[in-house]
């Protein structure tokens, strides 16, 4: 599901749901919210089941029941063989994705959209995997144990993209570890004077987050993509913003950028 639970003193989750879409009849069912180590099999087969019997929106024996699971079509033939219905196994199943997307949709009522990492222009698998390996670097390292955010540091190796041209290490209040970016002295200066990103340019700036705290995208990517992370609270986070809701993502330019700054 789209969400985190985040219970007191827990390691925060997310909930799985067992999820059936009629499609035709443009009606769903979900089963009983579980913990990661309580999905199987049965809790899929009692949803549906569930759903055949339900009167409102369910009420009928379907014709065919299509998953994309393998180990779970085969267990659905074995159950429903002698029923007649068919059980279809397909690469891709649109409906529950989209049921999905409209929950999450839900979910950020009232937020900024927060695109993920590969969204970023020209931004391949391949650069966030880079950028993974030298945020771990970086956080192995713990420059704020020597330097602060009043240290301000002018890149001038590699071609730095303009507007993060100045940066400054975060860490030292034990607050937001990372860096933030300054296009210019005078940027860095209103910064301090103000403590918000005034003005039309807007700021860079890389953290390390827990992963309930990176957006959920970003979260799914890290973790279905195996991509290296230093510890619980070191997934990294690139991002932009300018108040009261502007937010981007690096492209691919500026990605590769942050991975040298940070190795």
């Amino acid at each position: 599901m789209p969400a985190w639970v985040t219970g007191e003193g827990g390691k925060p989750f997310r909930p799985y749901v067992a999820l059936w879409v009629a499609v035709r009849a443009d009606t769903v069912h979900m089963g009983q919210v579980l913990r990661p180590e309580e999905r199987n099999l049965t809790a899929a087969v009692h949803a549906l089941l569930a759903f055949a019997f339900e009167s409102e929106f369910g009420g009928y024996r379907p014709g065919c029941v299509e998953v994309a699971d393998g180990a779970l079509a085969e267990h659905l033939n074995g159950l429903l063989g002698e029923t007649g219905i068919r059980v279809r196994r397909v690469e891709q199943l649109d409906a529950p994705a989209r049921v999905l997307r409209e929950m999450g949709d839900f979910e950020s009522v009232g937020k900024p959209y927060v695109p993920s990492a590969l969204e970023g222009k020209n931004v391949s698998l391949a650069d966030v995997r880079g950028f993974a390996e030298a945020a771990a670097v970086f956080y192995r390292a713990a420059p704020w144990r020597h330097l602060t955010d009043v240290d301000l540091i002018r890149v001038e190796s590699p071609q730095t993209p303009v507007e993060m041209r100045f940066a400054v290490v975060l860490g030292a209040a034990h607050t937001v570890y990372g860096l933030a970016f300054y296009r210019s002295i005078a940027q860095y200066a209103e910064f301090r004077r103000q403590g918000v990103a005034s003005g039309s340019a807007g700021l860079w700036q890389f953290s390390l987050n827990r992963l309930h705290e990176i957006p959920l995208s970003d979260a799914d990517l890290w973790e279905e993509q195996a991509l290296p992370v230093a510890a619980e609270d070191a997934y990294p986070l690139a991002i932009w913003f300018r108040p009261p809701r502007e937010l981007k993502r690096p492209d691919a330019r500026q990605l590769r950028f942050l991975e040298a700054v940070l190795r």
